[in-house]
């Protein structure tokens, strides 16, 4: 949500079409989102086998909505291991896009955001560097999974770091090899490895 919000509000001093007057409609479906939640009262009134946290009362749904069993586990590891989490985060960065080279497309696609998208440059910074936090600092063993969405928004950059280098390649080169070197940048990316989720820690 914070990036979210930061993209929309400086994308409207950018003369862009997301901007202030879009966080209604945003906020809007965001809500629409969370009505999800309104089904569990009514499921657990039905007594499944299986009914986390039992949210038949306001009181016992907002234990589940709020998440309020994992809040010991938040900032809850200890500070001597971040230093190693931190490590091991920049080299799974590297591994999701299938090695230095993908990675450095990525950091190139981050850097002509900043350029040419400020607004969308900072919303995503914000949320990648607020989802790794949280994984380096989140007291359980298999906090790797909460990057996910930090690759997520990884690939983002790396699709615009492909932008910038097809259109740098463009001039350079004219016709034929145009159409060429694109292909093999395509097929090369192709050949990437999907998101995967390592062991690190």
């Amino acid at each position: 949500i914070p990036g979210i919000t930061t993209w929309l509000v400086l994308a409207g001093r950018e003369g862009s079409q997301f901007g202030r007057r879009d966080l209604v409609p945003a906020g809007a479906g965001l809500l629409v989102g969370l009505l999800a939640y309104a089904y569990l009262p009514l499921a657990a009134r039905g007594n499944p086998p299986i009914n986390w946290g039992d949210p038949r009362t306001p009181g016992r749904l907002w234990w589940v909505v709020s998440g309020q069993m994992y809040h010991p586990l938040l900032l809850g590891a200890r500070p001597a291991e971040w230093l190693p989490r931190a490590v091991a985060f920049l080299r799974e960065a590297a591994e999701q896009f299938g090695g230095p080279w993908g990675a450095l497309l990525a950091l190139s696609g981050l850097a002509a955001l900043q350029r040419r998208r400020f607004a969308l440059w900072l919303g995503t910074l914000l949320a990648f560097a607020m989802f790794a936090l949280h994984a380096i600092t989140y007291g359980s063993a298999d906090s790797f999974t909460n990057l996910l969405p930090a690759w997520a928004i990884g690939a983002l950059w790396l699709a615009a770091g492909l932008a910038w280098l097809i259109g740098w390649v463009g001039t350079k080169m004219g016709g034929r090899a145009r159409l060429a070197a694109v292909v093999v940048l395509t097929a090369a990316l192709a050949a990437l490895p999907g998101v995967a989720l390592n062991r690190h820690w």
